[in-house]
């Protein structure tokens, strides 16, 4: 009998171990959460997604699982209003390619990672008036994973005025060269 308890246990534990490591586990952080931009500049948030070492190979995170069930959705947003009125928000690259597209052959072994564009915000009317905006949810789910989705964090972005300065340096170029030509 203590023989066979000891099969048991053995099985058991060699199930358990069979269960952990047979699981896609991943994380994800936002490279860039805090940013200070002027007023015309695009706001580029970057990514990066690591396969954790004891996990299974990711691939084919651009394609849909068997009922269309999409394998990479990203979810994000925000209660202040006021940014989707400075900005244009385009997921992924600016222009049209998705997050998912830019996974398009990319093969993640245990240990490895990948980084990718997360969001593009472009700003509107001639430039996003000066101030801070915020992004607070970012969620990214992996449907092959059932960790559910993980939140990247929030993301601060500062938009910074173009100093006096500068207008007034440019007024005294734009004054010297005149001045040139007329003497």
């Amino acid at each position: 009998m203590g023989g066979l308890k000891w099969t048991i246990i053995g099985v058991f534990l060699l199930t358990l171990s069979q269960t952990s490591y047979s699981a896609v586990v991943w994380d994800w952080s936002i490279d860039n959460p805090v940013l200070s931009v002027g007023s015309m500049d695009d706001v580029i948030i970057n990514a990066t997604i690591f396969n954790d070492p004891a996990s299974e190979t990711l691939s084919e995170l651009d394609t849909n699982l068997p009922n269309e069930v999409v394998d990479i959705i990203f979810i994000s947003g925000t209660t202040d209003s006021s940014l989707f009125n400075n900005f244009s928000y385009d997921e992924g690259i600016k222009g049209g390619d998705t997050i998912r597209s830019q996974f398009s052959g990319v093969v993640l072994d245990p240990g490895e990672s990948f980084s990718f564009v997360l969001y593009t915000l472009v700003p509107l009317n001639g430039g996003a008036m000066p101030g801070n905006y915020e992004m607070p949810i970012n969620e990214l789910t992996l449907t092959a994973s059932s960790q559910g989705p993980l939140s990247g964090g929030p993301v601060s972005i500062t938009v910074v005025p173009i100093p006096c300065a500068i207008y007034l340096f440019i007024t005294g170029i734009v004054t010297l060269f005149g001045l040139r030509k007329v003497l």
